[in-house]
């Protein structure tokens, strides 16, 4: 069994710099609760979450990653991760659907400058659908008609993930 280590590390940036015209400044309106797929009956796995975070922040100076220092290892089921973070507290500094959503209103352009084509998880947002399955949210360009777009699209927690996770540096209730 391999001994888990969280260190928090900067995002890589894409090979392209990023324009300065770009605005990073992300403003979450915390009251209005997001949109959920329509599967049926299903829960948030922590509703206490689902409002959560800082209003306004800066994506490219004021979020991270922690990193899951495994070794030897570049990717992990999400199920080791979701229960890493929640063991460890982090949880409550992920970003959420919320986030996601206000993200992903900045547009492809802003979103690849920083993350290239990563995909990002939204952990503070997992549901359990009516089937005992779990799912984490999450923000992933895709090409679509010649041009790529920042999606959110829901991924079965017991998929593999990179061991990153994208958190508040400094998360605000």
């Amino acid at each position: 069994m391999s001994k888990h280590i969280l260190r928090f590390v900067v995002a890589k940036r894409a090979a392209t710099k990023p324009s300065p015209e770009l605005d990073f400044t992300i403003r979450v309106d915390r009251p209005v609760k997001p949109n959920y797929p329509d599967w049926g009956e299903m829960r948030l796995v922590h509703p206490e979450l689902e409002l959560a975070g800082p209003h306004e922040y800066n994506l490219q100076t004021e979020v991270g990653i922690l990193h899951l220092d495994e070794s030897k290892r570049r990717s992990v089921s999400g199920k080791e991760i979701y229960k890493y973070i929640s063991d460890k507290g982090v949880l409550t500094s992920c970003l959420n659907l919320q986030d996601g959503v206000a993200i992903q209103k900045k547009g492809d352009v802003m979103f690849r400058s920083l993350y290239a084509n990563r995909v990002i998880p939204l952990w503070a947002s997992v549901i359990e659908n009516h089937d005992g399955d779990w799912f984490v949210p999450c923000l992933v360009t895709r090409l679509e008609f010649r041009s790529r777009k920042v999606r959110i699209l829901w991924y079965k927690v017991n998929s593999v993930f990179n061991s990153v996770v994208f958190v508040h540096k400094s998360p605000q209730g």
